[in-house]
C-alpha cells in the first residue's frame, strides 16, 4: 500500500515538473509586428507575483528587414542574484539563444529601454523553485531604420522612407546615375546646347568657344 502511494506522488510530481516548465502561456511566444505596432508582454501572473519554476520564451519578430524593435520596460522586479543565476531574463538580438546576448537581468536593474539591431529579437524568462517576485511589464514597439545613417549609401543626398531610402543629385550639372546611388555628370555639350558655336563639356558644368580666330564670346 505504502509503495502504491509513493508511485502515485513520484508520477504526479513528474506531470507536475513536466507542466511546470512548459505551460501553452509562455512555453514559446511568436509576437510579430510592423512599423506603428505596440504591444505589451508580462511575465506569468502579472501583476501578482510569477510562479516558481517557470521557464518562458518570446520570438518576436519585426516581419521586414528595415525595422528595428524596441523594447521599454515598465516594471522590473525579479529575485536579484550575483551573475543573476536564479531568476533571470535574458534578452538576445536575434532569434534564438545562439544570437547575441543583450543582457541577462534580475533584482530591479535593468536599462529603461533595449534596442535590437535586426528585426527579431529573442526573450528568456527563469524562475528557480524558491523565491518568486513582482515580475516584469515590458511594451515593445517597431521602428523604421534610418537607412541614411548607415554608411552613406548615397554620394550626395539620402532620403530615408518609412522601411526604404532614395539618393538624388542636388549638385547642378549631375544627375543620378543607374545604380540609383551616385552621381554622373550631365554633358550639356550633347545634343542642343547654349553655345552659338564651339561647346566643351566639364565637371558640372561646360565651356562655349568660338570656332574662328579673332572672334571672341560676347561678355
Amino acid at each position: 500500500m505504502n509503495c502504491v502511494c509513493w508511485l502515485r506522488f513520484i508520477v504526479v510530481l513528474a506531470l507536475w515538473t513536466s507542466i511546470a516548465f512548459c505551460t501553452p502561456d509562455c512555453d514559446r511566444l511568436d509576437i510579430r509586428g510592423d512599423i506603428g505596432t505596440v504591444g505589451t508582454i508580462s511575465s506569468p501572473n502579472f501583476p501578482a507575483s510569477y510562479p516558481m519554476r517557470k521557464d518562458c520564451r518570446y520570438v518576436i519578430d519585426g516581419r521586414s528587414s528595415f525595422n528595428r524593435i524596441v523594447l521599454t520596460i515598465r516594471i522590473f522586479s525579479l529575485e536579484p542574484s550575483p551573475g543573476c543565476v536564479y531568476d533571470y531574463l535574458s534578452i538576445y538580438d536575434g532569434p534564438g539563444m545562439t544570437s547575441n546576448l543583450l543582457g541577462k537581468y534580475c533584482g530591479t536593474s535593468i536599462p529603461r529601454t533595449v534596442i535590437g539591431n535586426g528585426r527579431k529579437m529573442y526573450i528568456r524568462f527563469h524562475s528557480d523553485n524558491f523565491v518568486n517576485a513582482p515580475g516584469f511589464q515590458i511594451t515593445y514597439s517597431f521602428i523604421d531604420i534610418d537607412e541614411c545613417s548607415i554608411g552613406s549609401p548615397c554620394q550626395d543626398t539620402c532620403t530615408n522612407t518609412q522601411g526604404s531610402f532614395f539618393c538624388t543629385c542636388l549638385r547642378p550639372g549631375f544627375t543620378l546615375s543607374a545604380d540609383e546611388r551616385s552621381c554622373q555628370d550631365i554633358d550639356e555639350c550633347a545634343g542642343q546646347n547654349q553655345c552659338q558655336e564651339l561647346c566643351r563639356n566639364t565637371q558640372g558644368s561646360y565651356v562655349c568657344g568660338c570656332r574662328n580666330p579673332g572672334y571672341g564670346l560676347n561678355p
